[in-house]
């Protein structure tokens, strides 16, 4: 699963619902930064693979994704195009930054109020304290079966994806910074000797 993606934040009262609040808490984020572990499972619960990694975010559109061994991978959108770096392959994949857009990336980097009504059914999961969980299930045929999304007062604390065979894939964050300036680079440039792949449309 390559994107991950999904956070967001702020804990209130005055919320009509969980759509609603939960659109409050992504309205407010404009970057993130934080280091993640990757844990797959598959449909019987058994662990798969865990990957640790670094991730940045800034709206609009702009994302940083790299992870370590055992698949060594970085993943930059620079706002016009999404590049895909798989180092032990030397192979950089250039695609349209619209690939996006059917991705759980997309609900930290452009997700307005009406995209989640449209595309999502939000509910509560669960609510203990400071701690709540969202579930998301796409209203439309989708390339997962929903999104789960955890916080903690104005901390995100994980994101959770199943997708359509129920493998599930959980990215735990840690240390994570909201809303400072960005001090990660949001541009590409692909290393000499690498094998490029452009998907873009002439």
């Amino acid at each position: 699963m390559k994107f991950i993606v999904a956070l967001a934040f702020l804990a209130g009262s005055a919320w009509a619902g969980p759509a609603d609040e939960l659109t409050q808490r992504l309205a407010t984020l404009s970057t993130l930064e934080a280091e993640f572990t990757q844990l797959a499972r598959d449909a019987a619960g058994r662990d798969i693979q865990s990957i640790p990694g670094t991730l940045a975010l800034a709206r609009p559109n702009l994302m940083r994704w790299e992870t370590q061994d055992p698949i060594p991978q970085l993943i930059v959108s620079d706002g016009e195009s999404l590049w895909t770096y798989d180092k032990d392959l030397e192979q950089v994949t250039r695609d349209p930054v619209s690939v996006l857009a059917d991705s759980p990336a997309a609900l930290l980097l452009n997700l307005n109020d009406q995209d989640l009504a449209q595309q999502y059914f939000v509910e509560e999961l669960q609510r203990a304290g400071d701690k709540v969980v969202y579930q998301l299930t796409p209203n439309d045929d989708s390339l997962y079966q929903a999104l789960v999304l955890e916080f903690l007062g104005d901390i995100p604390l994980s994101v959770g994806v199943i997708d359509t065979l129920d493998q599930q894939t959980r990215i735990t964050l840690r240390n994570v910074s909201l809303n400072q300036p960005a001090t990660t680079a949001f541009e590409f440039t692909p290393p000499a000797g690498v094998d490029l792949l452009d998907n873009r449309e002439p």
